[in-house]
């Protein structure tokens, strides 16, 4: 029998939901943190008005309520429901976490945020399920975040490389598009191999991409 989120919250948790008198589902969401609580004793939550808190509202790049700022670390804007929540808190300290805390950067357009983020030992795959999901939103978002984080410190994104190789696979060519060129902005040798298989795709905007990255790669390995 598969456990509830609720219950493996197994670690204190403090949620800031952050509100205003106009906003039409800010109710909706306290009511739902309220409820976390009431089935997670070790989350503890306060409601303030996001006039009356400009540092944290510019601390942590709020631009529209409700928005729940989790630990002083990963914010969530939007209507959210008590038990996704409460899978949020239960991933604390996982991939899934990692994933979730750069699309709050994303979504909050803290792309800086994002690139120092992702630079950290262990984090650069967490942008590898949004990519997945093949929005172009997101895709651009993540594209911008890598760009600004390899310009940073070339090499830090390593871990990266390997994940972005398997998307290389995907049926959206849109995706394996971008995909290429991802691995030409970062230049890793290991990359060759799978982009020389793309020279054969069906997409010749993919065909395109893949020949451009090999470019960008061999021009750096000369």
């Amino acid at each position: 029998m598969t456990s509830s989120p609720f219950d493996r919250v197994t670690s204190p948790a403090l949620l800031t939901v952050l509100t205003s008198k106009d906003c039409p589902n800010c109710a909706q969401v306290v009511e739902q943190v309220r409820e976390l609580e009431r089935r997670c004793s070790l989350v503890q939550a306060t409601v303030q008005d996001v006039f009356e808190a400009e540092a944290l509202r510019i601390k942590h790049s709020v631009h529209s309520v409700p928005a729940i700022i989790i630990d002083e670390d990963l914010v969530i804007q939007g209507q959210v429901t008590a038990r996704r929540l409460a899978e949020i808190l239960a991933s604390r300290g996982t991939p899934a976490y990692d994933t979730d805390k750069m699309r709050a950067f994303l979504d909050s357009s803290r792309i800086d945020d994002a690139a120092v983020f992702l630079r950290k030992p262990g984090r650069a795959p967490s942008v590898l399920p949004i990519l997945a999901t093949a929005e172009l939103s997101d895709r651009m978002g993540v594209t911008l975040v890598v760009q600004t984080a390899h310009e940073a410190a070339p090499g830090s994104l390593s871990e990266l490389v390997p994940g972005l190789i398997e998307l290389l696979t995907s049926d959206n060519a849109s995706l394996r598009g971008d995909v290429a060129d991802l691995l030409g902005t970062l230049g890793d040798p290991r990359a060759v191999q799978a982009l020389q298989g793309m020279l054969g795709d069906a997409d010749e905007d993919v065909v395109a991409a893949a020949s451009d990255a090999l470019e960008s790669i061999q021009g750096g390995m000369n």
